[in-house]
C-alpha cells in the first residue's frame, strides 16, 4: 500500500471554542489529500461536522456517543453510547433495589437523549424520578437541588452529561454530608485525569470502557508494547480508544482497492470482527453498509471510584423478562 502519512489539524471546537474551527480543520485536511480523518472527538462537534463530511466524501471516525452521527461518511469507534448509557444507569439503579431517583442531565446536543432514554427505562422498571434537573456546564444552585432531593426521599442519583459538573457535585454532596448511591455515563472516564474533574468523581459508579483487570489480552499486549516503546506505563482508557480508532483507519485503507476516499469508506465497511483493545475480551470492531458504529460486545462496563481506588463493578448484562426462565 505504500507509506501512510499522518497529517494533523489543530481544530479545537465546542464547547470552549468555535464550531467553525472543526469545519475549517476538516476541510483543510481534505485539501491536503487525506483519505480518512480521525475525529471529531466530542458529540457537539461531530454533529456540527456531519453534513460537511457527507458532502465532501472523506470518511471521519469519531468518538461520539451521539447515535444520530453514524451516516454515509461518518463512522464511530465510540467513547460510549449516550442512549445506551441512560438505559444502563437506570438498570443499574433498579438492580440495587432503588425505587426513588433524582436525575440530572446537561444542556447540549445529546442532553435530551441522556434524559429521555434514562426516564423511559426508569419508568419501565418501576423507578420513580422524584426530581429532574437540567444543568449548564457550570451549574448554579446544585446544592439546593440535591438538598431538595434528599428531603424528598431520593435513594439514588443519575447524572447524564459531559463531566464538567462533576466537581460541583463533589463539593455539594460533601457540604450536605450525603453519600447516596450514584451512577453516571462515560464522563466517568475523566478519572484518568489528575485534576478536579477526577477528584469530583469520588463515590460515583460510572460507565467505563475498560474490562476486568487483566482479562482482555489485546489490551494487555498494547500496554506492554507501549511500555517498551515509550518507557512508561499507561492504564488510560483513552490510549486504548485512540489505538482502536487508528487501527480502524489503517485497516480501512488496507481494505481499499485504491487509496481514494470513496474506496477507503468501502474499506472501513469491510472490517469484520477485529479484536478490540477496549472493553472485555470478547469485544470487537466491525462495520458494514448502514452499520457505522464499530464497537460490538462488552465495550461498555461499570466501575466505581471509592477512596481514590478504581474498582471493576462488572460487565453490564441485564436480564430482560423475555429472557427469564420463569417468563
Amino acid at each position: 500500500r505504500g507509506p501512510i502519512q499522518l497529517v494533523i489539524a489543530d481544530a479545537r471546537g465546542l464547547p470552549r471554542e468555535s464550531y467553525r474551527n472543526v469545519i475549517d480543520g476538516y476541510r483543510w485536511l481534505v485539501d491536503q489529500g487525506c483519505v480518512v480523518v480521525l475525529g471529531p472527538l466530542i458529540s457537539d462537534n461531530s454533529l456540527v461536522l456531519q453534513d460537511t463530511a457527507n458532502e465532501a466524501g472523506v470518511a471521519c471516525i469519531g468518538w461520539t456517543g451521539a447515535h444520530r452521527f453514524a451516516s454515509e461518511y461518518c463512522f464511530t469507534v465510540a467513547n460510549g453510547d449516550i442512549p445506551t448509557e441512560g438505559v444502563m444507569c437506570a438498570q443499574w439503579l433498579a438492580a440495587r433495589g432503588i425505587t426513588k431517583v433524582g436525575s440530572f442531565w446537561e444542556q447540549g446536543s445529546s442532553g435530551r437523549d441522556y434524559a429521555d432514554y434514562f426516564r423511559d427505562t426508569a419508568g419501565a422498571l418501576g423507578l420513580t424520578v422524584v426530581r429532574e434537573v437540567k444543568l449548564e456546564p457550570n451549574p448554579k444552585g446544585l446544592q439546593d437541588d440535591l438538598a431538595m432531593m434528599r428531603d424528598l426521599g431520593v435513594e439514588g442519583l443519575y447524572y447524564g452529561g459531559y463531566g464538567y459538573a462533576t466537581f460541583h457535585f463533589a463539593d455539594a454532596l460533601k457540604a450536605l454530608d450525603w453519600d447516596p448511591p450514584r451512577v453516571m455515563g462515560t464522563a466517568f472516564m475523566f478519572y484518568s485525569n489528575s485534576n478536579r474533574w477526577a477528584e469530583g468523581l469520588e463515590g460515583w459508579h460510572g460507565v467505563d470502557q475498560l474490562g476486568e483487570d487483566g482479562a482482555n489480552p489485546n489490551y494487555n499486549a498494547m500496554v506492554a508494547r507501549f511500555e517498551r516503546r515509550f518507557g512508561r506505563t499507561t492504564r488510560n482508557v483513552v490510549v486504548a480508544l485512540a489505538y482502536d480508532t487508528a487501527r480502524a483507519a489503517i485497516h480501512g485503507i488496507g481494505n481499499a482497492a485504491i487509496p481514494e476516499p470513496r474506496w477507503v469508506r468501502d474499506g472501513l465497511e469491510r472490517i469484520r470482527w477485529m479484536p478490540a483493545t477496549n472493553g472485555g475480551p470478547a469485544t470487537y470492531v466491525q462495520f458494514g453498509p448502514h452499520d457505522h458504529k464499530g464497537y460490538k460486545g462488552d465495550f461498555l462496563t461499570v466501575r466505581e471510584l471509592r477512596g481514590g481506588e478504581l474498582r471493576f463493578d462488572g460487565y453490564h448484562r441485564p436480564e430482560w423478562p423475555s429472557n427469564s426462565p420463569s417468563s
